[in-house]
């Protein structure tokens, strides 16, 4: 994982490069009184994290009690599964586009219904919730189908205006 970082900031893949890479986090850190700017606490909220893997018990009081779990792979990254807080996100903006909250009502709708696709967006930009779970809350069918369209809709400028206004209705950030 280190010569990942390394690389990453194009530093030398020797002491002198992790020691410029130290020196960087400490100015860092410095800076701004130690205060975590928002674009990392967004980061942390995400679940994304470079340590050690009992880092993520520091950075849980960092991100207000959030569940930090293991993402498998050798890195020791970290993904918050914050399915609690995604659901609320889910009921108010199914309910300010005029779609039912249930997930069974919502299979009376396409899989690919406009409006689902723009929630499965919000979702997926405002938590860490994977497309598994947007397929099965959003009645979208299969987690892939969810990629495809999603991916899909994110090219449309259309839909990234909608996307704004709803979440700026949802006071949520994306």
């Amino acid at each position: 994982m280190t010569q990942r970082v390394l690389r990453a900031f194009e530093l030398a893949e020797d002491g002198r490069g992790r020691r410029a890479y130290v020196s960087w986090l400490e100015a860092r850190v410095a800076s701004d009184g130690g205060r975590v700017d928002e674009a990392a606490m967004k980061a942390l909220r995400r679940g994304w994290y470079l340590g050690e893997p009992d880092f993520a018990d520091k950075l849980r009081a960092l991100v207000e009690g959030k569940q930090l779990g293991k993402v498998a792979g050798r890195d020791h990254a970290a993904r918050a599964h914050d399915a609690v807080a995604a659901e609320e996100l889910a009921k108010k903006a199914l309910e300010s586009l005029g779609l039912p909250q249930d997930a069974e009502s919502l299979s009376d709708f396409r899989k690919g219904d406009r409006r689902k696709i723009l929630v499965a967006l919000l979702l997926r930009r405002a938590s860490s919730v994977g497309n598994g779970w947007l397929a099965e809350r959003l009645a979208m069918g299969h987690p892939s189908a969810v990629s495809r369209l999603v991916t899909s809709a994110q090219k449309q400028p259309k839909n990234q205006k909608e996307l704004r206004k709803l979440a700026i209705m949802l006071k949520c950030s994306t």
